[in-house]
C-alpha cells in the first residue's frame, strides 16, 4: 500500500518540479527579438519584440556613437520599466514590441559610428535576461525607488500622526 502512495508522491514531485523549472527558465532559453533602424536623419530606433512566452516588465538599452574624425564616444542609456512608470505601458506582453529612440541629427550620421544594444530585461515573474551588470542596474533602480517611496510614506505618516495637515506637506 505504501509503495503506490510513495510512487504517486514521487511522480507528482517530479511533475511539479518540471513545471516550476519550465516557468522559471523558459524565458531565459528564448531570445528577445530586436530590430535596429538607422534613419537618414541620424536617429536610431531599437525595436524590441517580446518573442518569449512571458510578459516583460523592464528593459535596459544602450546606444553608443563614436566620431570618426577623432575617437570620442558618447553613451546614451534608455530604460523601460512598468513598475517605475505608472503612466507608461504596464508590461510588454508576448508578441508585442517597444521602441527606444536614440541620437539625433547632430553631428551628421556620415561622421559617426552608431551602435545600439538591448542589454537586459526583467520578466513579470521576476526572472531575468541579459548582461548581469545591467540586470543589476534595473534591480537597483527599483530598490532605490522603493527606498525613497518608503521614506516619503513614513514622513507623511509621522506628520499625519502629529496633526500636520496634508496641504502643509505639499507646499
Amino acid at each position: 500500500m505504501r509503495k503506490p502512495i510513495l510512487a504517486a508522491s514521487l511522480a507528482l514531485a517530479v511533475m511539479t518540479g518540471a513545471v516550476v523549472y519550465h516557468r522559471a527558465f523558459a524565458a531565459r532559453l528564448q531570445e528577445i527579438g530586436t530590430n535596429i533602424e538607422m534613419l537618414s536623419d541620424g536617429h536610431v530606433r531599437l525595436n524590441v519584440i517580446n518573442t518569449t512566452n512571458l510578459p516583460i516588465s523592464a528593459l535596459a538599452a544602450v546606444g553608443t556613437r563614436t566620431l570618426l574624425a577623432k575617437p570620442a564616444t558618447d553613451r546614451s542609456v534608455r530604460f523601460f520599466d512598468s513598475v517605475l512608470n505608472p503612466f507608461g505601458p504596464k508590461e510588454l506582453a508576448p508578441g508585442k514590441n517597444y521602441t527606444f529612440n536614440f541620437f539625433g541629427p547632430n553631428p551628421p550620421p556620415d561622421q559617426l559610428k552608431r551602435d545600439v544594444q538591448l542589454k537586459a530585461a526583467i520578466f513579470a515573474d521576476g526572472s531575468t535576461w541579459g548582461d548581469p551588470e545591467w540586470v543589476s542596474t534595473l534591480l537597483l533602480r527599483r530598490a532605490s525607488a522603493y527606498h525613497y517611496d518608503s521614506k516619503v510614506l513614513k514622513n507623511i505618516e509621522q506628520a499625519n500622526s502629529v496633526g500636520i495637515p496634508m496641504r502643509e506637506l505639499t507646499q
